[in-house]
């Protein structure tokens, strides 16, 4: 248990080690990197689940369609998009 520990507490440290000496700089590339991937194979996925799904408005990364959401008697818009892609069903999503 002691010697598990000991690797840990080295792994760690050779970690942060190698941190420090690729710099903050390289770090924060390689991390707006990573995450620039991972919204756009998140975004990617959507669209494949909406080529599966009944119409509706071309949705946004991350927040979909929040934003073109209605304050005020948002089914009178749900209507409208229902008349514009003439079926009674549609895909609205809000949020990811």
């Amino acid at each position: 248990m002691l010697f598990e520990r000991l690797l840990d507490n080295l792994a760690l440290l050779k970690l942060q080690s190698a941190i420090a000496n690729a710099g903050s700089f390289n770090v924060g590339i390689g991390l707006v990197a990573v995450i620039a991937t991972a919204i756009a194979v998140d975004y990617a996925h959507m669209l494949y689940l909406r080529s599966r799904m009944p119409p509706g408005p071309f949705p946004w990364p991350i927040v979909g369609n929040t934003f073109t959401l209605p304050d005020t008697k948002p089914w009178l818009y749900f209507e409208e998009l229902s008349k514009k892609y003439k079926t009674p069903l549609i895909t609205f999503w809000i949020g990811r």
